[in-house]
């Protein structure tokens, strides 16, 4: 606490859910915002025995036992954060939102165990984390706010991204924004009205200078470009198994087009480097933790380092 480092017990997940629900008991009186973000399900796949072992007893591998039993300890300490809004009668006046960064690391295969063990559920979606496919970046995104009648079971089918959610807790909170923002507030298809026709993008870089096309793709409501020349219509092919892109060649082209206009966008800021800011008052002394060492093979080296 307060910047203090402290030794705990336990797994991380119920760590940060203890601090969480701490948190919010004391500032219960007053308006608060709580992000958490937890480390699981991720490798090492530490967990309790008693959250793998009914996993192992259905016939799991052990490291899929082991992913599935953190996927059920955050489910119970979510059940702990309902029950403790509950129990300070915040629950109908807190908006709670519950998403994930990316697709599963484990649930569409098995990398370790090899062929023949299961591989876990990805809603029948290509690939997982790391991947340009939908298995990896259509992730869930749940929002409740009783007081203001988001309650009901509802399931909105419409292409968003994580830059609408800056714009819809923002109109939820009746906060003004910058005019020039990416995203959109998806307040009115919560509220029923049809979703928007949009073109988004994603792509994976994590290399020192952005590549063009790189693990990317250019996403509608119906359609998937994927790294340039694969073309999927992903209403009626969500696997993501028949290329379409020589039957649809003025949809690919619409897609390239929208997708090179994104690029030259993003052009400009590739030579701005970010300046990290050092020395605050509010932290220090200061931490800093490598996300990925700048090394040659630096792929194989981070495989053969798990």
């Amino acid at each position: 606490m307060d910047g203090v480092i402290e030794q705990t017990t336990g797994s991380l997940t119920d760590v940060w859910f203890d601090d969480a629900l701490r948190f919010i008991e004391e500032h219960q009186h007053e308006p608060f915002f709580l992000y958490l973000a937890t480390n699981a399900p991720h490798s090492p796949y530490f967990v309790e025995e008693k959250y793998a072992a009914p996993c192992r007893e259905a016939g799991f591998s052990d490291v899929m036992a082991r992913f599935s039993g953190m996927i059920t300890n955050i489910d119970d300490n979510m059940g702990r954060l309902l029950a403790k809004l509950d129990s300070l009668e915040l629950n109908e006046n807190t908006i709670l939102i519950f998403m994930t960064d990316n697709g599963s690391a484990e649930g569409w295969i098995n990398r370790r165990e090899g062929e023949g063990t299961w591989g876990g559920f990805n809603a029948g979606m290509r690939h997982g984390k790391g991947s340009e496919y939908d298995g990896r970046h259509r992730v869930p995104f749940f929002l409740r706010w009783p007081a203001a009648g988001c309650t009901d079971s509802r399931e909105i089918d419409a292409l968003t991204a994580h830059i609408d959610v800056l714009p819809t807790l923002a109109e939820l909170c009746d906060l003004s924004l910058p005019a020039d923002l990416d995203g959109i507030s998806l307040v009115p298809m919560l509220n029923g009205n049809d979703p928007v026709e949009r073109i988004l993008f994603v792509h994976s870089q994590r290399v020192p200078y952005p590549i063009k096309w790189r693990k990317s793709a250019v996403m509608t409501g119906r359609w998937r470009l994927v790294n340039q020349n694969e073309l999927y219509d992903i209403l009626k092919d969500p696997g993501q198994e028949s290329n379409l892109v020589e039957q649809f060649p003025d949809v690919a082209h619409e897609l390239r087009a929208a997708y090179e206009r994104w690029w030259s966008h993003l052009t400009p800021a590739f030579d701005k480097y970010v300046r990290i800011g050092l020395g605050a008052d509010a932290e220090n002394p200061l931490t800093l933790n490598p996300h990925d060492w700048h090394v040659n093979r630096q792929s194989e080296s981070i495989w053969n380092h798990r």
